[in-house]
């Protein structure tokens, strides 16, 4: 049926009938009816231009949206030494640490 409904479409178009014509005369949308005779001819009634062919199969992708992602405190490490000394740090990276340590065992 869409074949012969296509095929109607381009033949109304050579002869002259705009998308809109040709759109009530088959009961479809005018964006239907244009996309059918876009192969053909176009009649020229303010026909939008047409995607190119990669963009036309490009298949939807499902899409979630989620709250943003709040950024974690830093961590708290609490570093005890046999010795009774405690220290505590936060925010400090792994060399900082490394340096303050070494800095608590050089001043014994």
């Amino acid at each position: 049926m869409r074949e012969r409904a296509e095929a109607y479409a381009k033949a109304r178009s050579r002869s002259g009938a705009t998308p809109t014509e040709i759109a009530t005369e088959l009961g479809v949308h005018k964006m239907t009816a244009d996309r059918w005779v876009a192969d053909g001819e176009r009649a020229d009634e303010g026909a939008s231009p047409r995607a190119p062919k990669a963009a036309q199969q490009v298949p939807f992708l499902p899409v979630v949206v989620r709250p943003e992602r709040r950024e974690a405190p830093p961590l708290r490490l609490n570093v005890a030494f046999a010795d009774g000394t405690r220290m505590q740090v936060c925010g400090i990276g792994a060399r900082e640490l490394v340096e303050a340590i070494e800095a608590l065992r050089r001043g014994r």
